[in-house]
C-alpha cells in the first residue's frame, strides 16, 4: 500500500514537471510577444502621427495599448497558474519525503527555541531537525506549527480532548484532495514558500 502511494506520488511529479515544462515554453512565447507589441505599438503610432491625422493617432494608439494589455493579462494568468503548480510539485515531493523518512528532502520546521527544561522533549526528538516535529510538521502558518508542537510537547494529555482530535483526523484522512488543494491555496497566499506569520494580519 505504501509502495503504491509513493508510485502514485511520483508520476503526480513526472506529469506535474512536464506540464510546468510546457508552460514556461509558452511564458517564454508570451515574453516576445510583449516586447514585439510594444515595439510595434510605438512603431504603428508613431508612423500614424507622422503620416496621417492626429485623431487617428489616438486611435491607433489606444488599440495597440488595449492589445499590449490584454498580452500581458494573459502571460500574468499563465504565471500564477505556473506558480500553483510549482507550489503543487512541492508538496508532492515533500509527501514522498515524509513516506519515505528522506530527511534531507522534508521540509524543516519552524525554528522553536529549544526547551531545555522539558522532562522528555529532547529524549524522545520532538523538535529540531529529524524530529517528530518536522515529520508530522505541514503547517503553514507559524501559529500552526507552534500548536502542533504544544500538542507534542503537553505535560498532561487529556484522554478527551486526543479522542476528539483523533476522530476529525479520522474525516479528514480520506479527503486527501481536499487537504492538498486547501495547503496550496493557504502556501498560494503566503507568499509560495513562506509560513504565514497570522500576527501580522491582527
Amino acid at each position: 500500500m505504501k509502495t503504491r502511494r509513493i508510485n502514485a506520488l511520483q508520476r503526480q511529479v513526472i506529469r506535474l514537471e512536464r506540464r510546468l515544462q510546457q508552460l514556461n515554453q509558452i511564458s517564454n512565447y508570451y515574453s516576445w510577444a510583449r516586447v514585439l507589441t510594444f515595439l510595434a505599438g510605438i512603431a504603428l503610432s508613431g508612423g500614424v502621427l507622422f503620416f496621417g491625422k492626429v485623431w487617428l493617432f489616438w486611435i491607433t494608439l489606444a488599440i495597440c495599448l488595449f492589445l499590449f494589455g490584454a498580452v500581458v493579462h494573459a502571460h500574468r494568468r499563465l504565471e500564477r497558474t505556473m506558480a500553483r503548480l510549482a507550489i503543487w510539485r512541492t508538496l508532492k515531493l515533500s509527501q514522498i519525503a515524509r513516506a519515505q523518512l528522506d530527511w534531507k528532502n522534508i521540509p524543516t520546521a519552524f525554528a522553536l527555541p529549544p526547551d531545555n527544561a522539558h522532562p522528555f522533549a529532547a529524549d524522545l526528538d520532538l523538535a529540531g531537525d529529524t524530529s517528530l516535529h518536522q515529520l508530522l510538521d505541514r503547517a503553514v502558518s507559524v501559529a500552526g506549527s507552534q500548536r502542533l508542537y504544544d500538542w507534542l510537547t503537553t505535560h498532561t494529555p487529556q484522554l478527551a480532548l486526543i479522542r476528539q482530535r483523533q476522530e476529525i483526523i479520522h474525516e479528514l484522512t480520506p479527503l486527501a484532495l481536499f487537504r492538498d488543494k486547501l495547503t496550496l491555496n493557504a502556501r498560494f497566499s503566503a507568499h509560495q514558500a513562506e509560513r504565514w506569520d497570522t500576527q501580522t494580519l491582527l
